[in-house]
């Protein structure tokens, strides 16, 4: 007997549009995942560059600075001026700090102003013990004669003098922080040691 064919006519079948919209759907589902997956992909390479070059950067600053240092144990030589030690020989004025030796004896024969004069700061004045000996005596009035005369000065040292035969045998003028020591003056017109305005003057082992 024939076998009954079933009545396909009220089956519901779908149609080629809907199936077509669901695939588009799915479709666009995965791009839109692929794409965010790619754009944070993206920015984690954009992250990574970025430190990269600030890597690159702050190498090539340290490897530049570090060829301008001297890295080959050279010695830094430092230049300073050491004062020179000049030797009088006769009377004269000083307008020069520094050391400043008489090492041998002077005899002047001025009648007026000083045989030696400091008008410099920082001096150091050292006689070995030598004769500074002037042409005297004079009358008290002027004009008057110094052996070492000191003005407008700070920071004097005089020591080692034996002054005799001048109307002051040392005098201090306008002057601070001055040092006498281990010097003889005497036989002076005036004073053997005349101090005028200056403060700060220390004299030690001297005989007047």
């Amino acid at each position: 007997a024939d076998k009954p064919v079933p009545d396909e006519s009220n089956l519901v079948k779908p149609k080629a549009s809907e199936a077509v919209s669901e695939a588009a759907e799915s479709a666009y589902g995965r791009a839109v995942e692929l794409g965010e997956k790619g754009a944070e992909k993206a920015s984690n390479m954009k992250i990574v560059a970025a430190a990269a070059i600030i890597i690159v950067i702050i190498v090539a600053a340290f490897l530049f600075f570090r060829g301008n240092i001297n890295t080959n144990n050279s010695t830094i030589t430092y230049t300073t001026t050491v004062k020179q030690n000049y030797q009088l020989s006769s009377c004269g004025v000083i307008s020069s700090p520094g050391s400043y030796t008489v090492q041998s004896s002077i005899l002047t024969k001025i009648s007026s102003g000083a045989c030696i004069v400091v008008k410099s700061g920082n001096v150091k004045l050292t006689g070995s013990n030598v004769q500074l000996t002037g042409s005297g005596p004079f009358v008290n009035k002027p004009p008057f004669t110094y052996g070492i005369l000191v003005e407008n000065a700070t920071n004097i040292s005089i020591q080692g003098f034996n002054v005799t035969r001048f109307s002051y045998g040392i005098y201090l003028e306008n002057a601070s922080h001055v040092s006498l020591k281990n010097s003889v003056v005497g036989n002076s017109t005036m004073s053997d040691i005349s101090i005028s305005n200056a403060p700060f003057t220390a004299v030690s082992n001297d005989i007047v």
